[in-house]
């Protein structure tokens, strides 16, 4: 089961990104204490759930090639695309104390659908935004909702706010 770049591990936890690049790339674990950044193979932080204040983005494209940072680096100088320089990462403000955090993570190898990015980046949004983030360390709560949007095809930003909103309240 999976939401974009957001999947179910094997333990039941949720991530971020491909845990499966190890030494090469990044993920987040999703956990009930907080998300906790992995890049390179190595733990970088765990930020708790009760930190985080705003989202600023999730950057990353549907296919692998378009999340590169080869890509990022030609979207910086040409004005195009959603990944940056850094590659695909989640970007968000923390507090105490304020920060910008920015977690680089990895593409699957499969493709993401564009609306499981768009329904994932408003998701994500929605739940930072109302203070609900802990509700991202609740496995069982998160499958249920990820099983509620990943059929979900919403052509405008009007539905998309909309199924989230309603998906989160399940």
């Amino acid at each position: 089961m999976y939401l974009g770049p957001l999947e179910r591990a094997e333990d039941g936890h949720w991530v971020l990104g491909d845990p499966l690049h190890g030494a090469k790339g990044g993920h987040v674990n999703l956990l009930p204490e907080g998300a906790e950044h992995w890049w390179r193979g190595t733990r970088e932080v765990l930020v708790p759930w009760a930190r985080f204040m705003s989202m600023d983005g999730l950057a990353i494209s549907g296919s692998r090639v378009g999340s590169s940072r080869a890509v990022g680096f030609l979207n910086s100088i040409g004005g195009g695309g959603p990944v940056g320089i850094l590659g695909p990462c989640w970007t968000l403000t923390l507090r105490h104390p304020y920060e910008v955090w920015v977690a680089q993570i990895s593409h699957h190898e499969r493709h993401y659908h564009w609306a499981h990015r768009y329904l994932l980046d408003e998701l994500l949004g929605q739940l930072i935004g109302t203070g609900r983030a802990h509700l991202l360390g609740d496995a069982d709560w998160l499958a249920s909702v990820v099983e509620h949007l990943a059929p979900q095809r919403p052509f405008s930003a009007k539905a998309i706010k909309s199924t989230v909103a309603k998906a989160i309240v399940l």
